[in-house]
């Protein structure tokens, strides 16, 4: 039996009493482990000192313990018992104990289990407890440094990275050193740090790092993206004679590769060679990814021919980041391609392969296409999630083909798929596109049915679709049953209400809801005031004192004056030919460094036609474009008109041509005015080419646009006559 005590601590063994403790389940040994005894004197300084025998200390065994007299029975600490009815101080004290046991015995992981119970049923705030209590009580005890060690370990594990240099601390003092294990954890814990260099200089100053030491802190660099220093610490580590490993190679690959150094992560290959170490899936995988990452999807099929050549089979993985790359690129047909490999080789592609491709096609917008793999994958086994669903659903809804999306809705009933709140919005901002709210607001009832709480973004689409068809009412009830239900009314759904309310003319209501606004824990966005500014405008004329007064509110309510609030504004001028207002309103818009945008131009040349003013017109138009800023159909319309009654019809189909020159559809208003610039002018012939080619085209005018032509030529009455009844027009015989 093997003595551990100090005898000038010991008390006379006479009437002393044995009493049994349960010993906690941390570990087992197997069946036929013979018995162990621990026997534990209790003494008076409140040491605990050991005998052991028996080679394994089971879970059904008693620790016994040995205590001066019986009424000192109450102090023997069992760490199983309830730590508020037990001295928390003698409960570690228990524990310690089982630790020196297991320590010397060499049996660690059991050691860390123990410490990890401790750990978790004390919490980080008995770290001080605990190493007082080690350092107090067992400083003479054989492997002692293992117990501090383990226990600085432990720490490190669960990134307790204050606990552990508390532990190293007290430590330090007894002058035991902390193994490279317990750097390492804490080095890998810390490896995100800026200073995770210095830390290894600091630890591993005193004794030699390991490879695992060498792959944490290039870990760790290159998190940081701190690449430079990452191989800078990598040339260095080889000149001291370490070996890189396959983890090394791959952690700076997938770095530069993340980091769009693809070439740099490229040359690794050959320093792979070099040491002896053969480039796995991994490495080709990353490299390929990388490169269709950047639209390098040559140089990607490049990597994949040079693995299969070096006899390195693709997985499903490599060509579902060649599908991926390739549907990135827009390339979805030659995606698909890899599909069809995959199958002729006899893999079998898993969902994702799927996902990727009905991605790519209906990011395309080739829906029907998308539509048919879901089918095909069905046929190989595949069940597909409610995220890919999803995504054809969204796909469909954004193309208005609502019938479609709804088969595809019923088809995921159909599949037992558990649908979730995102579906349901989907389905019904789909309906709510389409203007279909009686639908929209049965789908919405369904998911209220299903206990699905909708979130914002359904209830917005409701709101929206509401307001559109010009049932603010009906919507007012769902905002109100929002309010009530305390279900999280936004900012966006005040935003849609008073939009809602301002386009029917209820400026009252809209004015009542912005400044209710105030009242709860929301605030009101310049998208709130604008729409409220808006409606004001519109609805009566406006002075330069109600101006002054609508900025100055801006500024009150929190709000800083966009360029929509101006041109807002200007437009307001514009309209009541208040044309000083408007240089007022642009001088302050510049002042406050807020940048006009194509409509603030097109009602300052509107300004300026009104006026007469065609070549300051002109030159606002220059200035538009050498700011970068392109004229749209309504600035043309504008310039255009303009021409035609100042009868410059050379200038009017100038910028008739710059407007298909940009890829801009000359509208019918457009046609229109040239049609009708023509006439005056006498050239019949130009004008009927012109009607002739713009029908050609497909395009549908008005009965006025034909009827200005015939006030100009009476001869022309029966053509057109004829060309308007094809054109399903009726026409009266007064005209």
């Amino acid at each position: 039996m093997l003595n551990l005590r100090s005898s000038q601590n010991l008390l006379t063994r006479t009437n002393t009493s044995t009493i049994c403790l349960f010993f906690p389940k941390f570990f087992s040994s197997s069946a036929s482990a013979a018995a162990e005894e621990i026997t534990v004197d209790f003494c008076s300084t409140g040491h605990f000192v050991e005998t052991l025998s028996g080679p394994g200390i089971r879970q059904d065994r008693f620790l016994t313990a040995h205590h001066s007299s019986p009424s000192q029975s109450t102090g023997i600490p069992t760490y199983l018992s309830d730590s508020r009815g037990s001295s928390s101080a003698n409960s570690i004290v228990s524990v310690l104990t089982i630790c020196h046991s297991l320590a010397r015995k060499g049996r660690l992981k059991e050691l860390r289990k123990v410490l990890e119970q401790l750990l978790k049923k004390r919490g980080s705030y008995s770290t001080p407890e605990v190493c007082e209590i080690l350092f107090n009580n067992f400083a003479q005890w054989d492997c002692s440094n293992v117990v501090w060690d383990m226990l600085a370990n432990v720490y490190s594990r669960y990134g307790m990275l204050c606990d552990v240099f508390f532990v190293i601390t007290k430590m330090k003092e007894l002058n035991y050193q902390a193994s490279i294990s317990t750097y390492n954890n804490l080095l890998y814990n810390m490896r995100e740090m800026d200073n995770v260099l210095d830390l290894y200089k600091l630890w591993f100053e005193q004794f030699s790092p390991t490879q695992y030491t060498y792959n944490i802190v290039i870990s760790g660099l290159c998190k940081n993206g701190r690449l430079r220093d990452a191989v800078a610490f990598f040339q260095e580590t080889n000149l001291r004679g370490f070996s890189p490993c396959m983890i090394t190679f791959n952690t700076l690959i997938s770095s530069f590769c993340n980091a769009g150094c693809i070439n740099v992560a490229k040359s690794f290959i050959s320093l792979m060679f070099k040491s002896g170490i053969l480039p796995d899936i991994y490495v080709y995988n990353t490299l390929i990814h990388g490169f269709c990452v950047i639209g390098f999807y040559e140089e990607a099929l490049k990597i994949f021919q040079d693995m299969e050549s070096d006899g390195i089979l693709a997985d499903v993985v490599t060509y579902n980041t060649l599908i991926n790359g390739f549907a990135l690129l827009g390339l979805t047909d030659e995606a698909e391609k890899f599909l069809y490999m995959m199958l002729q080789k006899g893999m079998r592609p898993d969902s994702i392969t799927y996902t990727i491709l009905m991605s790519g096609y209906c990011q395309r917008g080739n829906t029907g296409k998308g539509l048919k793999l879901p089918k095909e994958a069905l046929s190989w086994g595949f069940q597909l999630n409610v995220v890919t669903y999803s995504m054809l659903l969204s796909s469909l809804s954004k193309r208005g083909q609502v019938d479609e999306m709804k088969r595809m809705f019923d088809e995921m009933k159909g599949l037992s798929l558990k649908l979730d709140h995102i579906v349901y919005c989907i389905i019904i901002h789909g309906y709510c596109k389409q203007g279909k709210i009686r639908e929209a607001l049965e789908i919405f009832e369904e998911m209220l049915s299903k206990k699905i709480v909708p979130n914002s973004f359904a209830y917005g689409a409701i709101l929206s679709g509401l307001c559109k068809k010009r049932m603010v009412l009906k919507a007012r009830q769902y905002f109100d049953d929002l309010m009530k239900n305390d279900l999280g009314v936004d900012i966006i759904l005040y935003n849609i209400m008073i939009d809602g309310y301002v386009k029917i003319d209820k400026l009252h209501e809209a004015e009542e809801l912005y400044e209710s606004i105030f009242k709860g824990q929301l605030v009101p966005t310049i998208v709130t005031f604008n729409s409220l500014l808006f409606g004001f405008c519109r609805s009566r004329k406006i002075t330069m004192d109600e101006i002054e007064y609508w900025l100055q509110k801006c500024e009150r309510d929190g709000l800083v004056p966009n360029t929509v609030t101006f041109t807002i504004l200007m437009d307001a001028c514009c309209r009541e030919n208040n044309f000083s207002g408007l240089d007022s309103l642009f001088k302050k818009m510049k002042a406050q460094a807020v940048s006009p945008n194509v409509v603030t131009y097109s009602i300052f040349i509107k300004s300026y036609c009104k006026q007469g003013m065609l070549q300051d017109a002109l030159e606002v138009i220059l200035e538009m474009e050498q700011k970068g800023i392109h004229a749209d159909t309504i600035t043309f319309n504008i310039i255009i008109q303009a021409c035609c009654e100042e009868r410059d019809l050379v200038k009017a189909f100038y910028f008739h041509d710059q407007m298909i020159q940009q890829n801009l559809e000359p509208s019918s208003a457009t046609n229109k005015l040239l049609i009708k610039g023509l006439c005056p002018k006498g050239s019949l012939k130009g004008t009927e080419v012109l009607l002739d080619t713009l029908m050609r085209r497909g395009d549908r005018f008005r009965k006025n646009v034909y009827t200005a032509v015939v006030k100009y030529d009476v001869h022309k009455l029966i053509v057109l006559f004829n060309k308007m009844v094809k054109m399903g027009f009726g026409v009266l015989v007064g005209e």
